[in-house]
């Protein structure tokens, strides 16, 4: 049996049951993780040894990369109806207290409010419009006076159109593995800005391809957009310097190579 693990502690508590995580590990023969964060979780929770893990991630760069270019095309500036010199920055994914909604929101107000005469716009990809935290982000923008700054996407299969265009992409999450809008937006060479022991993210940023700040500092956070924003050179050098990480580091077809070297090996064993 080999186990293909992508998930980290709140998602595991929350959608799985103890008793079955404890069998099901006790049967794996080989485990694959998508980040060390994740490999380091299961060596302390459940005492798998590291030799039986192997750690990569399995994305079609191809298809990605042709999805960027055809998002290109269409221009979401002016689709979203935000200046032509707008700055974006981005967050996406299905909104919840794990994606760190609320933290968007706060660190948007820092920036937004540091820059009072340029368009600087947040925008959020994957918010359903009918939903409880819809309501409660909008209010709060109102509240915080950055609604016309604020721009909530809802669910779209249209998620490159955004993603190629955004100029820096906040992950706020407190948990993530290692998600694969990072690795999008990577190769769309976009800097990336997360937290520290939020999951695998840091592993791919580090300190070249955007910033790592200590887990929540919304201040920190804030203050390294800013930075961003204030030079885009240096927007340009990350962004290049995460979108080469991913080419290097998760070339397709030889970590699909590695599935089928560890199947073999378990078949000889």
């Amino acid at each position: 049996t080999i186990l293909f693990a992508h998930e980290l502690e709140m998602s595991i508590h929350k959608f799985s049951d103890p008793t079955d995580m404890a069998y099901l590990m006790s049967h794996t023969n080989h485990l694959i993780v998508v980040s060390r964060a994740v490999a380091s979780y299961f060596q302390k929770m459940y005492h798998y040894p590291e030799s039986q893990i192997s750690t990569f991630q399995i994305i079609d760069i191809p298809l990605i990369l042709k999805n960027i270019e055809e998002g290109k095309k269409v221009d979401i500036r002016q689709k979203m109806g935000v200046p032509a010199n707008a700055i974006l920055v981005g967050g996406c994914g299905h909104a919840e207290w794990r994606k760190g909604n609320d933290i968007f929101m706060m660190v948007a107000q820092q920036v937004i409010k540091h820059f009072s005469s340029k368009p600087v716009y947040f925008v959020w990809v994957g918010m359903r419009e009918d939903s409880e935290l819809y309501e409660v982000q909008r209010f709060d923008a109102n509240r915080m006076g950055i609604a016309d700054r604020i721009i909530h996407i809802g669910l779209t299969s249209q998620v490159f159109q955004y993603l190629s265009q955004f100029d820096i992409f906040t992950l706020t999450s407190r948990e993530d593995p290692y998600p694969l809008v990072v690795l999008e937006t990577a190769l769309a060479a976009k800097p990336i800005v997360c937290f520290e022991k939020g999951g695998g993210a840091p592993e791919l940023v580090e300190d070249d391809a955007g910033f790592v700040v200590p887990y929540l500092d919304v201040f920190e956070m804030s203050q390294k957009i800013i930075e961003l924003i204030d030079n885009p050179e240096l927007r340009l050098k990350m962004g290049q310097k995460a979108k080469h990480k991913v080419l290097e580091r998760h070339p397709t077809e030889k970590n699909v190579e590695k599935v089928l070297h560890i199947i073999r090996d378990l078949k000889v064993s």
